[in-house]
């Protein structure tokens, strides 16, 4: 179910904490010598794409780009996704602060493809990460971007 407020920084910091990154579920990209990685996180427990909705840490950004259209700076943040007011949202936490807000949010309901990271896309207007959060069986129940 949706939220109706977005989280806290705190509340986002205190979740991540008790958050299992799948190392092998990660990607980098570089673009002008800097790079940017993200690792997603292993949310198999979700029962439901629904399940997402309420919010979740979904991964971990290290990056050395600012983010074009956010302005993120350079660092490593966690990254929670939740549905607020009927809208997707993704922001990006450190040290108990939410940062920035992503600038695009997509979330889509996907059955077949791709079950691991995307390589990162790049713009001229800012980069993206793409993925699939995947199901206990290992399906993909949904395919996630992130732009900031």
């Amino acid at each position: 179910m949706a939220r109706k407020e977005k989280p806290s920084g705190k509340e986002i910091a205190e979740k991540a904490k008790h958050v299992k990154l799948e190392r092998y579920n990660s990607k980098q990209g570089e673009i002008n010598g800097k790079k940017a990685k993200f690792t997603a996180i292993n949310l198999t427990h979700l029962k439901s794409a629904d399940e997402l909705e309420e919010g979740h840490v979904v991964g971990e950004l290290e990056t050395e780009l600012e983010g074009d259209e956010t302005g993120l700076p350079p660092g490593k943040y966690n990254i929670y996704l939740a549905k607020v007011n009927g809208d997707w949202h993704a922001y990006a936490e450190s040290g108990g602060t939410i940062i920035a807000e992503a600038v695009r949010v997509t979330v889509e309901p996907h059955e077949e493809g791709e079950f691991k990271l995307q390589e990162p896309t790049f713009n001229p207007d800012g980069w993206c990460f793409c993925w699939c959060i995947l199901h206990v069986w290992w399906w993909c129940v949904v395919r996630v971007c992130i732009c900031f």
